[in-house]
């Protein structure tokens, strides 16, 4: 009798110790699944920056100061250009000359946030600025790790996903001081100090590039594919389609032929076959990308018409 309540407890304790052992192993499925989960969201996930191309965000600073930024993983750096706060720029959306301490705010009074100040920077300076965000958003590129958790933790407005935020962190967690570049516009020789409008002394935009910042504003890897770009236009206003050419020339490619078409109401498309000049461009200008196939000798069409007029 004791030999079998010794057997019975002993075929007891294997099937407790069993149990554990199984939980455990579900616990540690679940952990990795979670895992495997996380990681296939943040890879397909959309997002803004493909971490082997350069990526230029618009940054309005608590100050009134906007900023602009240049990941440039090719070379392993980030140039911040600063703008003075009273500094005088053509506001995207046909929304009149305004400081460019006002920007973010007229944004949200026009329902469009931070992507007005994007469209901003890029119709006054020609500067293709893909993403933006207000000050918050600068934490995570400053390679400083209390920075960078406590920007996890703030709810920031910016354009980035949260693969975005991530990977520009570990970006610039890598980077050293030296390849940290910061530039005043004002040292530049592009903005000129003056007497503005309101009869209060800031600046206005005398070049559009200069030397020193022709160099930054210059996508290598565009420049490097080398495409050929036709605009053609159907705005029937005189200015916009040359504005989008410089832009589009400062980003490195190659404006060769523009041509005026009847007036249209469409907004703007980018035709072509896969390339990063492609990407630019149509996520610059917000355009439907569509395949071109052959049937042009040029390798990327940018059809703007009278509602992308409306709102550049």
């Amino acid at each position: 009798m004791p030999a079998q309540r010794l057997k019975r407890r002993e075929t007891r304790f294997v099937k407790i110790k069993s149990k554990k052992f199984g939980f455990k192993k579900y616990m540690v499925f679940i952990g990795i699944s979670l895992f495997l989960l996380t990681t296939t969201f943040l890879i397909i996930r959309p997002h803004i920056w493909n971490r082997s191309e350069r990526l230029v965000i618009a940054i309005a600073r608590d100050n009134g100061e906007a900023a602009v930024v240049f990941v440039d993983p090719l070379v392993s750096s980030i140039t911040t250009i600063v703008i003075p706060a009273d500094t005088l720029v053509n506001v995207g959306r046909q929304l009149g000359e305004w400081k460019i301490k006002s920007v973010w705010q007229l944004g949200q009074n026009e329902k469009v946030g931070g992507k007005l100040l994007a469209e901003t920077v890029t119709k006054t300076f020609r500067i293709p600025a893909e993403a933006w965000g207000n000050e918050k958003i600068a934490n995570f590129i400053s390679g400083k790790p209390l920075d960078i958790l406590k920007a996890f933790t703030l709810s920031g407005q910016t354009n980035l996903t949260l693969r975005d935020k991530i990977f520009l962190s570990l970006f610039s967690l890598r980077l050293k001081m030296a390849d940290k570049i910061f530039i005043k516009m004002e040292e530049t020789g592009v903005l000129e100090k003056t007497k503005l409008p309101d009869g209060q002394e800031g600046y206005v935009v005398r070049t559009i590039l200069s030397p020193q910042l022709v160099g930054i504003f210059s996508d290598s890897q565009v420049s490097k594919e080398g495409k050929l770009i036709q605009i053609i236009d159907k705005t029937g206003e005189f200015s916009v389609a040359q504005k989008v050419g410089q832009i589009i020339e400062t980003l490195g490619a190659k404006v060769v032929f523009l041509s005026k078409k009847e007036e249209s109401e469409g907004d703007c498309i980018a035709r072509g076959n896969n390339s990063v000049t492609l990407k630019k461009i149509a996520k610059i200008f917000s355009c439907q990308v569509v395949s071109k196939g052959d049937s042009s000798d040029l390798d990327i069409e940018v059809e703007i018409g009278k509602s992308f007029a409306k709102r550049f």
